[in-house]
């Protein structure tokens, strides 16, 4: 990711919430290679995962030069994705 690309995708009002879920898929692959699960699947505690996943994404941001837009995954965003695994994995069983 080049980051000035990265920059304007995420600060356009157009194309921010799709820059962030590709972002956030990102992260997802990351947390997923190193946790041999996907976020949000373990039942314990599924929320602790939501700032786990907030620190991978500043950490692709970083790699890719944008560190400034590190605010662009919102907590809600995170917790929404959270919500759909759990979601999903109560309509699987």
């Amino acid at each position: 990711m080049r980051s000035d690309a990265v920059r304007a995708a995420l600060s356009s009002e157009g194309t921010a919430t799709n820059a962030a879920l590709y972002l956030l898929l990102r992260a997802v692959d990351r947390f997923t290679e190193a946790n041999h699960r996907a976020p949000g699947t373990e039942s314990q505690d599924c929320e602790a995962d939501v700032p786990v996943l907030k620190s991978l994404c500043t950490s692709i941001l970083s790699e890719s030069g944008a560190q400034s837009a590190s605010s662009a995954v919102s907590d809600d965003l995170l917790g929404e994705h959270i919500a759909d695994i759990k979601q999903s994995a109560v309509t699987d069983v």
